[in-house]
């Protein structure tokens, strides 16, 4: 009987199987086995390409014949650097490319010819995101083509115009958003374009997710007039106004909160900060009714105490996540007065989230004795000092981002005795992985044993050896689910009889990742450091900036004749894994 082989099975299956390859680097060596994988990679999975212009790509560089001939399905693209678009055979990329791309990054770029521009849209009738970063052009609204020649581009879903000029988004009038994130911090110092962007607001009814952030330098003129006029027909579900200031006039805030009523009872995710006057609060509290997830401020609460006694409570949040710490408090260790209002005013809250990692004891304290209702707790650092005496009654999700090795366990389980679910990113310090893998019998024995969990999740900086495996095997009984970094496994012999036992490469897994409108793993970190939330450590987001992989021209099949004023492909294309695109 021959032998069979996996380049016996079906074709059908064989692709299927090809495109569970997640990792672009792992799918360009999968290619590289034999001619049937080679042919089946390029024609039926999915690649992502950067494209580093830097203002010296030409129209006769060797890799474009490369990019024009290839079977391969780019469905992710991003470009750098691009200055003119009629010279470098943009247009050519995307005629050949454009039936398959579902994501557009434009970086750093110059759109000098609106009609150009609509063009390549054109070519991508399948685009579903699309975003434009540090966009600058010498077009204004006039050269957007009329309303018959803009592409109708109807699976476009996302678009997002950061730091860049407004007038471009007009040249999507006829797509069908449901998601519109502008940020447009001090663009050349001028305030943002309204026109497109109400345009934008008329033609799109269907958008269900806003976010507008950093609108204008200084005080935004956004506000300034009514829009929500009776043209604008959306009803919103997830709303963000982050960084917006407004200007100190009655007809601004009227004006904000005519935007904010016909959206009272469809909200049930509201991004606030930075600075709102009081009557913002009070409208959202006693309107917002359906409203689910708070995600806000603590430094902006309302700082009057006499405020709060005209606040209605708002029983529907269930949701809390502070972007800050506390404000100072003259008392050492005690819950700031306005904090303490607020939290009173939020009875039903389940699930809370602390990104800064000052927030006291006293604050913790208050917290643990009046949001009685709380079942999982996200915090960016645990220790022992702040944290073993609190008593959460119904607790039972612990999500934490820093752990110190002092946790007294045995005392924190007997005021938490619901916790079943310990999630842990990192420790605090370099050594901290080293300690874990000497002393991790003792310190699973105890999450374990003493804790009785039932799921258990350990971030990559952990390491674990044949003692770890031992101790879950003898007092993980409860474990449902044990979630390690791929660089914890060890051998099938050591890891043998663990039920529940799986393995993510994810830095930073998905549990640690709270709701948030920016995903800055898109921008490559890039996005501007104003006071925001998405930060457990400063200036750096939940989600590190990815990785650039470059390709190799020794990959392909052609021969490269090296000329003395090209520097190689790598400098021009670049591919990366299809994670770096997760949605936040």
């Amino acid at each position: 009987m021959s032998v069979k082989v996996m380049n016996d099975l079906p074709t059908e299956l064989l692709i299927a199987i090809l495109r569970k390859v997640d990792q672009q680097e792992s799918l360009k060596n999968a290619a590289l086995t034999c001619k049937l994988w080679k042919e089946l990679i390029e024609s039926s999975c999915s690649w992502s390409l950067s494209l580093d212009h830097q203002n010296e790509v030409g129209s006769n560089e060797p890799w474009l014949d490369y990019m024009l001939t290839t079977k391969r399905k780019f469905h992710k693209i991003k470009i750098v650097g691009l200055v003119e678009l009629g010279k470098n055979r943009i247009i050519d990329i995307f005629r050949k490319h454009g039936t398959h791309i579902t994501k557009l990054f434009v970086f750093e770029s110059c759109l000098d010819r609106f009609d150009l521009f609509v063009e390549v849209l054109k070519c991508m009738p399948n685009l579903e995101h699309l975003i434009l970063y540090e966009i600058t052009t010498p077009c204004t609204v006039a050269d957007v083509p009329t309303e018959d020649n803009l592409p109708e581009l109807l699976k476009l879903k996302t678009v997002e115009l950061v730091e860049s000029e407004g007038s471009i988004i007009k040249c999507l009038n006829r797509s069908k958003l449901t998601e519109l994130k502008v940020l447009n911090y001090a663009y050349k110092n001028q305030p943002l374009s309204q026109e497109p962007v109400l345009d934008l607001f008329r033609a799109q009814p269907q958008i269900k997710t806003l976010a507008l952030r950093s609108i204008d330098y200084g005080a935004t003129t956004l506000f300034q007039t009514d829009i929500m006029d009776g043209t604008v027909k959306f009803q919103l579900n997830k709303l963000s106004l982050l960084d917006i200031k407004l200007r100190e006039s009655p007809n601004d805030y009227n004006n904000l909160l005519k935007f904010l009523k016909p959206q009272a009872k469809t909200i049930k995710f509201l991004e606030l900060g930075t600075t709102f006057p009081d009557l913002v609060y009070e409208f959202v509290f006693a309107k917002f009714r359906n409203l689910k997830t708070l995600r806000l401020m603590m430094n902006e609460l309302p700082k009057d105490i006499e405020f709060y006694e005209r606040l209605e409570e708002n029983p529907s949040i269930t949701q809390l996540i502070f972007m800050d710490s506390p404000p100072p408090n003259h008392l050492n260790d005690s819950c700031p007065p306005s904090l303490k209002e607020f939290i009173r005013h939020v009875p039903n809250v389940t699930d809370l989230t602390l990104l800064e990692d000052t927030c006291d004891r006293g604050t913790l304290q208050f917290i643990a004795s009046n949001l009685k209702n709380l079942t999982r707790l996200t915090v960016a650092y645990f220790n022992e000092i702040t944290f073993n005496d609190l008593q959460f009654p119904s607790l039972k999700t612990l999500c934490i981002d820093k752990i110190e090795d002092d946790v007294d366990w045995e005392k924190f389980s007997k005021n938490n005795a619901n916790i079943t679910e310990i999630l842990i990113h990192s420790g605090t310090y370099a050594g901290f992985s080293d300690w874990l893998e000497e002393s991790c019998s003792d310190f699973i024995e105890k999450m374990t044993k003493i804790l009785r969990l039932e799921k258990l999740v350990i971030g990559s900086p952990f390491r674990t050896n044949e003692h770890f495996y031992e101790h879950i095997r003898e007092f993980g009984t409860n474990l449902k689910l044990i979630d390690l970094h791929k660089t914890c496994a060890l051998s099938i012999d050591i890891m043998h009889g663990i039920p529940g036992l799986r393995f993510h490469d994810d830095d930073f897994p998905a549990p640690f990742h709270t709701p948030e409108f920016w995903n800055d793993e898109d921008y490559d970190g890039r996005l501007p450091d104003i006071d925001r939330g998405g930060n457990w450590d400063d200036g750096e987001n939940f989600l590190d900036p990815f990785e650039m992989h470059l390709m190799d021209i020794d990959d392909y099949d052609y021969e490269y004749d090296q000329h003395d004023d090209y520097d190689g492909y790598d400098d021009f294309v670049d591919e990366f894994d299809e994670s770096d695109f997760d949605e936040y």
